[in-house]
């Protein structure tokens, strides 16, 4: 709660990169790994892979936190206007399409 996340431009960054980035500070917070399945129609495809974490261990708030992360992350480019996230729903995450 002290940290905001860090903000890092990554000039011209694929959605591979930006995941990739993204991965590189859940692992450091112990926090599930984002894969992406793929880019199809402005939408970037999301698969989580420890869900049970995400929706059972990091709460409503931490959860929220760690959606928008890879949402604004990945509709920060101009060509991807919304994620679809595919996991198990839980307590505190559904899985589904989040727009900013």
């Amino acid at each position: 709660d002290e940290k905001p996340l860090p903000y890092k431009s990554i000039k011209n960054g694929s959605p591979q990169q930006l995941v990739r980035a993204l991965n590189d500070l859940f692992k450091q917070a112990k926090l599930p790994q984002a894969v992406l399945q793929k880019v199809e129609k402005n939408t970037a495809y999301i698969h989580i892979g420890d869900d049970w974490q995400l929706t059972q261990e990091m709460g409503t708030t931490g959860a929220t936190a760690y959606l928008q992360a890879v949402t604004y992350t990945l509709t920060s480019i101009p060509t991807i206007d919304s994620v679809e996230f595919d996991f198990h729903a839980g307590d505190h995450a559904m899985p589904g399409r989040y727009t900013r």
